[in-house]
């Protein structure tokens, strides 16, 4: 139910949907790095939900903060990923603040780094480069190819540039490598056959 709250809704349907918040922060905005006055309601197990306001009076949705999930949970955390923009911003900021992630949790932000790597959205990019210096900060040997396809691929220089910096965090060893759908499918010879 929190994911699917979308970003215009009002206090009133999200309170419907989640409940009370278990907090409510009040933020009065900055005039020098151009944030405007907002209202954050937190959810302990599920993470925030930014609306426009001031003064403790919330309007409308303008982003969702979800919660960094440890462990295992894999359908959680697939479809946090579908989010971009703020949400996808401030979910990868989250996740690399956790100590240490499973390699599965690991696949899913290689994933999503590979299929979006082509975004022009500002926010989606910092989300993004904030999920390869997850990956790099895991010292994990397996997402080195990764990290090189992305260094040459992607559109923006930002990820080129943090795919690089990540990719200089792993160590160059001898171990299998992760591969999305599309490079399995890329690097795999084609041959026909007939079927009887």
């Amino acid at each position: 139910m929190y994911l699917n709250i979308a970003s215009g809704e009002s206090v009133d349907l999200v309170v419907r949907k989640l409940g009370e918040p278990d907090e409510i922060s009040n933020y009065d905005g900055n005039a020098f790095t151009g944030k405007p006055p907002h209202v954050i309601y937190r959810y302990n197990d599920l993470g925030g939900v930014q609306f426009t306001g001031r003064k403790f009076k919330a309007n409308f949705v303008t982003t969702l903060m979800p919660m960094a999930k440890d462990g295992n949970e894999i359908s959680t955390i697939k479809a946090q990923l579908e989010s971009d923009g703020e949400t996808l911003q401030h979910l990868a900021q989250t996740y690399y603040k956790l100590d240490s992630i499973e390699v599965d949790v690991l696949d899913l932000f290689a994933k999503k780094v590979w299929e979006d790597r082509s975004s022009k959205d500002r926010l989606t990019i910092d989300g993004l480069s904030w999920l390869r210096r997850t990956i790099g900060k895991s010292n994990n040997p397996r997402y080195r190819s990764l990290l090189e396809k992305v260094s040459e691929t992607a559109k923006s220089g930002k990820l080129k540039r943090y795919a690089r910096i990540s990719l200089d965090l792993l160590p160059a060893e001898d171990v299998e490598q992760f591969q999305p759908r599309v490079f399995k499918t890329l690097c795999q010879p084609t041959s026909f056959h007939k079927l009887m």
